[in-house]
C-alpha cells in the first residue's frame, strides 16, 4: 500500500514533461479509509459505503424537467433504467435527473485530470472521462439543491453542485475537500443529454439483460483548477471501487488519446462537452476562472439522441 501511493507520488511530479497513467491498486483500503473520514467528519452527511449496487438503491437523484426545475427525487436505479416494458415501468429514456461533471486543472501548467471508471461500475464501465462526475443528491446536508432561479440563472453559481463535486471527489479520488475549496470552482453552463449504455455486461442489466443502463442528464459543467502538488501532499489515491486509472494531460495529449486507432471509448457526456465547450474554454482557461465571460447560466444545451 505505501509503496503503491509513494510510486503515485512520483507519477504525479507536476514537473515531469511527460504524463503518466496511475493505475488502482489492489488494496481495497483506499475505498474504506475514504468512507470513514467522509462519515465521521460530517454527522448526517452521505458516507460513501456499501457496494455500487447499494449505492444504485440508497442514493436519491433530483427529477427535474427540461426547463431544470425540480420535479421530484428517485433512486439512481430507477433515474438509470432504460425500459421499454410498459408492464413494468415504461421508461425508455430513464427519468430526467441532475448531474456534474467536474474538470480539474493543475494551476500550475493546466494539465487536466482524466479517470477511467471502474470496470466494475454499473453504468458505463472502463470508459475515459473527465476528472469526476456524479449525481447532486436528495436529501442531505449542507444541501445539494441548488435553485435555478436564484441560483443559476440570477447569481450565476451552483453551490449545492459544487457541494456534491467536492463530496465525489474525496470518494472517487481521496482529494482533501480542503484542496479544492468551494471559491476554486467555476460553474459555467448545463447540458441536457441522454445516452444508453450499450457497452455494459448484459448480465448487469436491468429486467434479466433486456433492459438498459444509461444517462439522462442535466448536467452541470464545473472547472475548478488546483496545486497538483498539494492534492498529492493531501492523499490523493484512487478509489478501486470508482476509478481505475486516471492521468494528467494537455490539451495536446488529450487529443492524442482521443484518436480512433487508439481505440479508448470515452463517456457519451465527455465527447459532447470536448466537441461543444473544452477546447476554447482550456484556450482562455485564465480568463474562465477570472470572468463570467464564458458562464452560459440561461441556456440548457440539448443534446437529446441517444449517443453509445
Amino acid at each position: 500500500m505505501r509503496a503503491a501511493l509513494q510510486n503515485a507520488r512520483l507519477a504525479f511530479n507536476h514537473h515531469s514533461s511527460s504524463s503518466i497513467i496511475i493505475k488502482r491498486t489492489t488494496d481495497r483500503s483506499i475505498a474504506t479509509t475514504k468512507t470513514t473520514m467522509s462519515s465521521s467528519s460530517k454527522g448526517k452527511n452521505w458516507d460513501g459505503s456499501g457496494t455500487q449496487e447499494d449505492l444504485m438503491h440508497r442514493d436519491e437523484c433530483i427529477l427535474v424537467d427540461a426547463k431544470d426545475s425540480i420535479v421530484g427525487h428517485a433512486s439512481k436505479y430507477d433515474a438509470h433504467h432504460f425500459s421499454a416494458n410498459a408492464e413494468r415501468r415504461n421508461t425508455p429514456k430513464g427519468l430526467l435527473h441532475r448531474a456534474f461533471s467536474v474538470f480539474l486543472f493543475d494551476k500550475e501548467n493546466n494539465k487536466l485530470l482524466l479517470q477511467q471508471r471502474a470496470a466494475s461500475k454499473i453504468t458505463f464501465p472502463s470508459v475515459w472521462t473527465n476528472t469526476c462526475c456524479s449525481h447532486q443528491l436528495h436529501g442531505y446536508e449542507p444541501t445539494e439543491v441548488d435553485d435555478e432561479v436564484v441560483d443559476v440563472r440570477k447569481n450565476k453559481r451552483a453551490p449545492g453542485a459544487v457541494r456534491a463535486a467536492r463530496r465525489k471527489l474525496l470518494h472517487e479520488l481521496n482529494i482533501d475537500p480542503e484542496t479544492v475549496k468551494e471559491t476554486q470552482f467555476k460553474f459555467l453552463t448545463r447540458l441536457h443529454y441522454c445516452a444508453k449504455d450499450s457497452f455494459g455486461e448484459a448480465s448487469l442489466r436491468p429486467e434479466n439483460g433486456t433492459a438498459f443502463w444509461g444517462e439522462h442528464e442535466m448536467d452541470y459543467v464545473l472547472f475548478c483548477r488546483a496545486d497538483q502538488a498539494e492534492l498529492v501532499k493531501g492523499g490523493m489515491s484512487i478509489n478501486p471501487e470508482e476509478v481505475d486509472a486516471m492521468i494528467w494531460v494537455s490539451p495536446e495529449e488529450l487529443r492524442e488519446m482521443m484518436k480512433e486507432e487508439k481505440g479508448l471509448r470515452w463517456s457519451p457526456w465527455f465527447r459532447i462537452i470536448v466537441d461543444r465547450f473544452l477546447w476554447k474554454w482550456w484556450e482562455n482557461i485564465d480568463e474562465v476562472f477570472a470572468t463570467d465571460k464564458f458562464v452560459d447560466e440561461q441556456s440548457i444545451h440539448e443534446v437529446l439522441e441517444e449517443e453509445d
